[in-house]
């Protein structure tokens, strides 16, 4: 590894039922031969968007349930039910803010959202922008770490439409046109999915590769990967595990089978507190869990050189 920053741009994604919205239940709604979540995902994941967090309330343990085999971290927020939606997206962007450069946010009810749009918005040349079609802004936004600061202090009765258009935040949002109506088309009921109808194709093949280390079995994977760095991120095993959605002894076979494979410990815990303890990765910890990440996105770069390469598609 080269010691320079990698930039990495995530995402958060609302589905708290907050205010008597339908968060998880519309979320899960049947799109083709997907889920309106796991299609958002998808399309997120195909444009390398890491991480990907997911904001949960109502109903929060069936949603967890429907994505935990998704690289997803699950942010639950206890409070949804008196919250508004920008309070969850306050929460999730306090979240990530220490583990990428730039964030998309958007709501879990834009499903035909394209991946393209994605993909036009991480090289507008822009770190702040908004898509707009046919003139009516959408989603998702995307917001430079940068403006981080401004955002979390906004206490006005707006949300999200009032702390973009404050000072200092406003002049910085570039809108960026798309044809793409699906940055606007809302999907809150089975109501709208009539309306709207399935996309008319499922989303484009794309590769999507996963390292896994091996001796005579596998040991080390995406998932061991994401724990180690939620483990890091939140300095305590037991939030990592509700994060991924497992349970703590899968989150402790994890470590334990790859520390015996390896040789050597990757995590230090301390049992006791209300929160099973503190937990914290060793040098050979973080070692192992940055180079299997770097070794990930060249593995990402080069599938996407060789698919792209070939006129089959």
């Amino acid at each position: 590894m080269d010691g320079r920053k990698k930039l990495r741009t995530g995402a958060v994604i609302i589905a708290d039922g907050h205010q008597g919205s339908k968060g998880a239940s519309a979320a899960m709604l049947p799109l083709g031969n997907t889920t309106v979540i796991r299609q958002i995902i998808s399309i997120l994941e195909q444009a390398g968007i890491k991480p990907i967090v997911l904001v949960t309330g109502k109903d929060s343990e069936s949603l967890e349930k429907h994505v935990s085999k998704l690289p997803v971290i699950n942010l639950y927020n206890p409070a949804y039910q008196k919250d508004e939606m920008f309070d969850s997206v306050k929460k999730g962007i306090v979240y990530v803010e220490k583990l990428c450069d730039s964030v998309l946010v958007l709501p879990a009810k834009y499903p035909m959202l394209l991946p393209d749009t994605i993909e036009k918005m991480l090289t507008c040349g822009h770190n702040n922008a908004v898509p707009v079609y046919n003139g009516r802004r959408g989603h998702p936004v995307m917001f430079d770490a940068e403006l981080f600061p401004q955002l979390l202090s906004y206490q006005g009765a707006q949300g999200m439409r009032g702390a973009m258009h404050q000072p200092g935040v406003t002049e910085h949002i570039w809108e960026l046109a798309v044809e793409d109506d699906g940055i606007i088309l809302a999907v809150s009921g089975e109501e709208d999915l009539k309306n709207i109808g399935v996309p008319d194709k499922p989303l484009g093949v794309y590769p999507g590769v996963r390292l896994e280390l091996k001796r005579e079995s596998m040991f080390f994977n995406w998932e061991s990967a994401q724990f180690l760095e939620l483990i890091n991120h939140n300095g305590s095993m037991q939030s990592a595990c509700k994060q991924m959605h497992i349970s703590y002894s899968k989150g402790w076979k994890i470590v334990k089978e790859a520390e015996q494979q390896l040789g050597f410990e990757l995590v230090r815990a301390k049992t006791g507190g209300a929160e099973g303890g503190s937990s914290t990765l060793t040098e050979k910890g973080r070692r192992i869990m940055d180079f299997y990440q770097e070794m990930q996105e060249k593995l990402e770069q080069e599938a996407k050189k060789l698919f792209q390469s070939d006129d089959i598609w």
